[in-house]
């Protein structure tokens, strides 16, 4: 949950994360019951396809695209143990 509303966070295997909301556009049930696969997650429900980078809907069912989390265009980030110094990467903090 990120405050009251649900995420499904995926880690990729270079530990790029995203993260969308966890509600399908088309019948607002639930991605992370899905498949990923290919940079995509598939609905269980009516097989609407949502790509992972931006929550663009790529195919199925949906005709709305998923929304990321936080807003913007993209939810992806590095994990803050790869994160150079706060110099070159003020968004970590750290």
């Amino acid at each position: 949950m990120a405050g009251q509303v649900p995420v499904l966070v995926v880690r990729e295997t270079d530990g790029v994360f995203h993260v969308l909301t966890d509600r399908c556009s088309r019948s607002s049930r639930s991605l992370s019951q899905g498949e990923i696969a290919d940079g995509c997650v598939t609905c269980r429900w009516h097989g609407s396809v949502f790509r992972l980078s931006d929550g663009w809907n790529v195919g199925g069912a949906a005709t709305a695209p998923d929304r990321a989390s936080p807003p913007g265009p993209t939810a992806t980030a590095t994990p803050r143990r790869d994160c150079p110094t706060p110099a070159e990467h003020p968004a970590c903090g750290e």
